[in-house]
């Protein structure tokens, strides 16, 4: 893969809205976790480097600017207070950037 790539995002059954600071059933925005794991299923996500939060309810991201060679980005669905939604599938993809 070279640079720059645009990750693009879905979620069903939920609405993707701005962050809020609060948690509201069914609502949430997108994060991408970069050569992370997902710390807790239970507390906010941390903030970058490591995570892209996406508050402002976006769905896609250019992704610009990752060193050469392999790695992996884990997609998150949270709510308004950045804390992971369980109930959302989470996609993981591994690239090699060249």
């Amino acid at each position: 893969m070279t640079l720059p790539f645009t990750v693009r995002l879905e979620a069903t059954g939920v609405e993707v809205v701005k962050a809020s600071g609060t948690r509201e059933e069914g609502k949430g925005h997108h994060h991408l976790i970069i050569n992370g794991d997902v710390p807790s299923d239970t507390l906010p996500l941390p903030p970058a480097p490591i995570v892209i939060h996406m508050g402002d309810a976006s769905t896609e991201r250019v992704i610009d600017s990752l060193p050469k060679g392999p790695h992996r980005i884990i997609a998150v669905f949270a709510d308004g207070a950045h804390v992971p939604w369980t109930t959302v599938k989470r996609d993981t993809l591994n690239i090699i950037v060249k």
